[in-house]
C-alpha cells in the first residue's frame, strides 16, 4: 500500500517534475487540477479510514477499493462537466488560495509519510526527489537534495543496525 501510494505521488507529479523550477511548475497548474487532487486525497482518506475498519485482516484490500472508489469518484466529476472552480467560488476560497491549498496537501503528505514510514520517509522522498531530476532542466539541486536524503537514511539505518548487543551478566557457580 505504501509503495502504491509512493507511485501514484510520483505520477502525479509528473507536469510538476517536468517544469524548469518550482514556482514555474505551480504557476501551470490549473486550478480546477489542484481541486480535484484534493478531492481525491479527501475522498481517498475517507474511503480507506472506512474500509480499513472493515477490513481488519487485510487492509490491502480496503485500499485497493478505495483507490477505485477515488479514481471513479474524480472521474465522474471530470467527466459530468462540473465546474469545480465556479464550486470552490461558491464556498468562499478564493482563486489565490488554491495554490496554498495545493502547498499544504503537499506538506501534509510528506509529514504524514514522516509519520507512517518513519525513516523509510527519507529514502522515498529521497528516490522520488532524484528520480525527478531526469525530468527536469536544472538537475543538480534536485540530485543533490535526493542523494542527501538517502544518505540520511543510509548512515540512520547502519547506526541504528550498529547497537551492541545486550551482555547477560555472568552467573555466580557454587563451590
Amino acid at each position: 500500500m505504501k509503495k502504491m501510494f509512493s507511485i501514484l505521488v510520483l505520477l502525479m507529479s509528473m507536469n510538476l517534475i517536468s517544469a524548469e523550477s518550482l514556482s514555474e511548475s505551480l504557476l501551470q497548474l490549473d486550478q480546477s487540477l489542484v481541486i480535484l487532487i484534493a478531492l481525491f486525497i479527501i475522498i481517498f482518506s475517507v474511503s480507506f479510514f472506512s474500509l480499513k475498519n472493515i477490513f481488519k485482516k487485510t487492509p490491502a484490500i480496503g485500499g485497493i477499493i478505495s483507490l477505485a472508489f477515488s479514481f471513479l469518484a474524480i472521474y465522474g466529476i471530470n467527466k459530468m462537466g462540473i465546474n469545480t472552480e465556479e464550486w470552490v467560488l461558491n464556498i468562499g476560497l478564493s482563486t489565490s488560495s488554491l495554490s496554498l491549498l495545493l502547498f499544504t496537501i503537499i506538506v501534509l503528505g510528506i509529514t504524514y509519510m514522516f509519520i507512517k514510514l518513519k525513516l523509510k520517509a527519507f529514502l522515498i522522498l529521497g528516490g522520488i526527489i532524484f528520480a525527478s531530476s531526469f525530468f527536469v532542466y536544472a538537475k543538480n539541486l534536485l540530485i543533490f537534495v535526493g542523494m542527501i536524503l538517502i544518505a540520511i537514511w543510509f548512515f540512520i539505518t547502519i547506526k541504528k543496525n550498529k547497537t551492541p548487543a545486550p551482555t547477560v551478566p555472568p552467573t555466580k557457580s557454587s563451590p
